[in-house]
């Protein structure tokens, strides 16, 4: 095979070199396993495997070649080195998240990193993170720090919001009213011009989903706007052709009656 990348990655598992590849394999599109090579009997009182055993999966992730080595239990992950992920949609930061961090400790999440179920460190990162932070002006920086250092999963929106100094101008929050909600037991007691509900629905059950709606549509005045998350939609609920889309990758409608 002719080698085209000079420098590759090689990850070190104690047994799960091939579960792990195709792990990998199956998250990241343009992704395949190239070779597997084996262990022989040479050499068995030095790396003491099996015969036939796995020794190296040679794999790539969309065109990026790696390495899974199985040399058994003598070195472990750790924060020191990381893959990173350059994402340009939260639809992307949001399936390398979910997908990498299934089966990881959470306790391990922060910033955009995350470690997977084989204690491999990750990082799901904007793709412009990296030139905010070299080109923007000294505020710039330090909004858009303030922002993603609390954060867990990094959501684009509010990172560039931040960025940009996206902020309620003073007169208009003297005239706003806070308060919490809980979408499972209130009804519809006032009227709204905007309702933001981002990523919440998808942990609800269609029936509860349904529910969500009708207090929704029972609150928003007549062209008010609904903004929902990006893993969620108004398009099988009993509301659908009662909202005019307004951003289909942003999921934002506005009620027409």
């Amino acid at each position: 095979m002719r080698i085209t990348q000079r420098i590759t990655p090689c990850l070190w598992f104690d047994h799960q070199a091939e579960e792990a590849a195709n792990f990998y394999v199956s998250i990241f599109k343009n992704s395949k396993i190239t070779s597997v090579s084996r262990y022989t009997e040479a050499g068995r009182e030095t790396h003491r495997r099996p015969p036939g055993s796995v020794m190296t999966v040679a794999f790539e992730l969309n065109g990026q070649s790696l390495t899974a080595l199985n040399g058994g239990p003598v070195f472990k992950f750790n924060e020191a080195i990381s893959l990173q992920v350059n994402c340009h949609t939260q639809e992307e930061i949001d399936h390398y998240w979910s997908k990498l961090g299934q089966g990881g400790d959470p306790k391990a999440q922060q910033c955009g990193w995350l470690k997977d179920k084989y204690g491999l460190s990750w990082q799901i990162v904007p793709a412009r993170m990296d030139e905010m932070m070299r080109r923007g002006t000294e505020d710039q920086i330090a909004r858009l720090t303030r922002a993603f250092l609390p954060m867990k999963k990094l959501e684009l929106a509010a990172l560039r919001a931040a960025y940009d100094g996206a902020a309620f101008d003073r007169s208009l929050v003297r005239n706003v009213v806070f308060a919490q909600h809980n979408l499972v037991s209130d009804r519809s007691f006032n009227e709204f011009q905007l309702i933001v509900c981002r990523n919440v629905m998808i942990y609800f059950d269609r029936s509860l989903q349904n529910r969500v709606h009708d207090l929704f549509y029972g609150s928003l005045v007549r062209l008010g706007i609904l903004a929902l998350g990006h893993k969620e939609s108004i398009r099988f609920s009993p509301y659908a052709d009662r909202y005019q889309e307004l951003d289909a990758d942003e999921r934002i409608y506005k009620k027409r009656r």
